[in-house]
Order: C-alpha cells, then structure tokens, then sequence
C-alpha cells in the first residue's frame, strides 16, 4: 500500500515538471547570409587547343598532359618547349615570334605550333592562345 501512496504522491510532481512557462517568448532569428566565394576548379585546368583535337588523338591522356603542360610553358616563356611522353612519343611547342601581344582588351594574345611525333611519324597542329587578366589561357584552332 506504501507504493501506491508514493507513486500516486509522485505523479503530480512528476507531470507538473513536463510544464514549463517561459517569462518571455523564444523568437528564432535567421542567421545572416553570407556570399559564398566561386569554387576554384580542383586539379590541372583540361587540354584544349590543337591538343584536344585530332592531333592529340593518338596521345594517351597522359602523354597529352605532358604535352599541354609543354604547350603552357612555351606560352609563358615565348621559347620552344620540347616534352617527352611514354614510347616513342614526344615532341615540342613553338610559339610564334612576333604574335606576343596582339591584345584584346585585357588578353594577350599569341599564335603557336604543336609538334608531335607518334612512333616516328610527326604531325603538324596550330592555334591561338590570348591570356587573360587572371594568367589563365584560352585557346582557338586554326
């Protein structure tokens, strides 16, 4: 009979816990809104120029990085850029003298040749690259 007496005892305290009054209303507030900064693009930019074309074909992705990243270095430094891929598969970049700065707006601009030879057999690709403000490359075939 004493556990009746106290479970019942208790049950009042108990429930009247569950309630409680707050001396004042909880209003959510919206956090600020921050912009967000563009996402950079994660790992090497993609081959482009004569590169992603057909004289890039026969390249393996490999070799054609290696030879896109000689393309890059030969447009920075305005000297040829000779790169060796796997096998027998090499060649060079040649920017062209005197088309450095042909400038559009913010880019420079300058022409340029891919030299690639595949199991002894060479081919011949050109194009344009203008850089822009932020040092990045945009390519054209021609």
């Amino acid at each position: 009979m004493k556990r009746k007496v106290i479970v019942t005892g208790l049950l009042p305290l108990l429930v009247a816990g569950c309630q409680s009054v707050a001396p004042h209303p909880v209003v959510p507030v919206a956090a600020p809104v921050m912009p967000m900064a563009a996402a950079k693009p994660v790992g090497p930019p993609p081959v482009q120029g004569v590169l992603a074309g057909s004289l890039g074909a026969d390249l393996s992705s490999k070799d054609r990085r290696v030879a896109f990243n000689s393309l890059l270095a030969a447009l920075n430094s305005g000297k040829r850029q000779s790169w060796r891929g796997t096998g027998t598969v090499f060649g060079y970049a040649t920017p062209q003298p005197g088309s450095s700065v042909a400038a559009l707006a913010d880019f420079a601009c300058s022409t340029y040749e891919m030299h690639v030879f595949v199991n002894g057999r060479g081919r011949t690709g050109s194009g344009k690259a203008c850089k822009g403000a932020d040092g990045t490359w945009t390519f054209t075939n021609s």
